[in-house]
């Protein structure tokens, strides 16, 4: 160099490497360039684009410190310029996970020309994409299921936005965010509705328990008077009445489940039991009944206590249930919004 400089000559040795980007998401697949080009550079910092350059791919390490380095290839052009590309079969590839370390990567790279070796060291992370919804497509909004309730038959399935068909289901997580109860309609009192007396049989319930027919479904901002009624526009999520469950029918929970498919699980109204109320079968006694009572006959029934389930009380409910799936590192998918009516 010194006598380069003596002699008024341009520096053309190789000093250092041109700048390095890197650029890949999880959704590419098999072999990629994931950077760009790049070359020595000489003391000028002018490109030396020479067809005699050499070079090589010294190492790769993730966020871990594992070595991933027969996962990536240096390659280079005619005129000597390099560029690193996955070393991925096709259709295989990466997958942003819940450890971002496992993406992270830092690169060491050599290049030589006229004998002169030159390093560089430059990082890039794997950009995580979105998770997206591959079943039902498309979605549907809309289900009926009876006031029993039991499991929806759709299974909702997901992918967590990697191209590798290995990979794309891991680390996937459904929330789910509301169960609101958005309309109903309490079931009109008939007398004809049977209850079961202190005796053991079965007995119409007659006009006399019309006043004390009970209410389920409460209009929005009522106070609830009861555990068994039902506030329209609140949110139940934490009352079990809709759940999610894995498509195995395992796992079932009110919050989350860590899985790439859930199933939709509707809580039986019949396990909601409504307080004891009082019921007269045949109203109070005429007077020939009190004169057949007074004698020890029994003409007319007695007022008792009853309970009946809060599905005998409901002509419908629907639910307006809302979920969604996040993938490992955190990226979330659209909300699934569905409707579900118990009648």
């Amino acid at each position: 160099m010194n006598s380069a400089i003596k002699a008024g000559t341009p520096v053309t040795l190789p000093f250092g490497i041109s700048p390095i980007s890197f650029s890949l998401t999880e959704a590419q697949t098999g072999p990629t360039i994931c950077t760009n080009t790049f070359q020595p550079l000489s003391g000028l910092n002018a490109d030396i684009i020479d067809p005699n350059t050499t070079g090589s791919l010294i190492r790769v390490v993730d966020g871990n410190g594992s070595n991933r380095t027969n996962e990536f290839n240096l390659s280079l052009s005619n005129s000597g310029q390099a560029t690193i590309s996955t070393n991925k079969a096709i259709g295989s590839g990466f997958f942003v996970s819940d450890n971002p370390n496992k993406t992270n990567f830092t690169f060491d790279v050599k290049l030589t020309n006229s004998g002169i070796d030159v390093f560089k060291s430059f990082t890039g992370s794997i950009e995580n994409i979105r998770p997206s919804y591959v079943n039902p497509s498309p979605v549907p909004s809309n289900y009926s299921i009876s006031k029993n309730g039991g499991v929806i038959t759709d299974a909702y399935k997901a992918i967590n936005g990697s191209g590798d068909a290995s990979l794309n289901k891991n680390d996937l997580k459904w929330e789910l965010i509301s169960v609101v109860p958005i309309a109903g309609q309490n079931r009109p009192f008939s007398p004809t509705i049977q209850a079961q007396d202190p005796g053991g049989n079965f007995v119409e319930i007659g006009p006399g328990a019309a006043s004390s027919w009970p209410t389920v479904i409460l209009p929005a901002n009522s106070t609830p008077v009861e555990n068994y009624q039902i506030v329209l526009q609140e949110n139940y999520i934490n009352n079990s009445f809709i759940r999610i469950i894995k498509e195995d029918l395992s796992g079932q929970s009110n919050i989350e489940i860590n899985n790439d498919g859930v199933k939709i699980v509707v809580r039986d109204l019949n396990t909601e039991s409504i307080a004891p109320f009082e019921i007269d079968p045949d109203g109070n006694p005429t007077f020939i009944q009190s004169i057949s009572n007074f004698f020890g006959n029994d003409a007319n029934l007695d007022p008792f206590n009853v309970s009946i389930d809060v599905s005998l009380a409901v002509y419908f409910i629907t639910w307006r249930v809302k979920l969604r799936v996040v993938d490992g590192a955190g990226l979330a998918g659209d909300e699934i919004v569905l409707d579900i009516t118990q009648q």
